[in-house]
């Protein structure tokens, strides 16, 4: 009796932590296009690449449900993933209100992959475990599938999703949160 008592206990502590860590909050979604484009310049000021990038954000005030901060991370990983490339060309991040939900789209022009490669990009290989150093390499897009299931989980609303797809030019990887209403 004591033991499942416990064991309840500790799963209830154990939620409520994660409701902590989780910072829910509303905020506008200019002030993450605002971001990208200020650690674009920090990233591309080391590497010196002759690379465009443009932020479209929507003239109305889009706002979105989640954590900001996680989420600032998991635009950090893609463009800390798109840098490591060094060929020149151009890379748009768009923002866009998609039924209940904000919809970003991250479009590299300056790559492609097969269908088979976007399917595998937020899933673990064992080829990119390095036995040498014992670690993963290239491990930014299970960073972001990681943080939109932490959205899906704790946003609010169910319905989160991270894909990547063709582009017309490239490729793209698109990844939706709640819409505040």
């Amino acid at each position: 009796c004591y033991k499942d008592v416990f064991t309840l206990l500790s799963m209830c502590a154990a939620r409520q932590l994660d409701n902590v860590m989780f910072r829910r909050r509303r905020f506008d979604v200019a002030v993450l296009g605002e971001y990208a484009m200020t650690r674009f310049d920090k990233l591309n000021r080391k590497a010196r690449l002759d690379v465009c990038f443009d932020v479209a954000v929507p003239s109305s005030g889009l706002r979105a449900i989640g954590d900001r901060v996680l989420l600032e991370y998991l635009i950090d990983s893609i463009l800390t993933e798109a840098m490591q490339c060094t060929a020149s060309g151009e890379m748009r991040l768009e923002f866009r209100a998609q039924g209940e939900f904000v919809a970003f789209a991250f479009t590299d022009e300056r790559r492609t992959f097969d269908e088979q490669t976007l399917n595998s990009m937020f899933y673990p290989d064992a080829l990119r475990f390095d036995a040498k150093t014992g670690t993963l390499q290239g491990t930014q897009f299970l960073i972001c599938r990681q943080i939109i299931r932490e959205h899906d989980n704790c946003a609010g609303r169910r319905g989160c999703r991270i894909y990547a797809e063709c582009a017309e030019k490239g490729f793209r990887v698109v990844f939706t949160i709640p819409l505040s209403q």
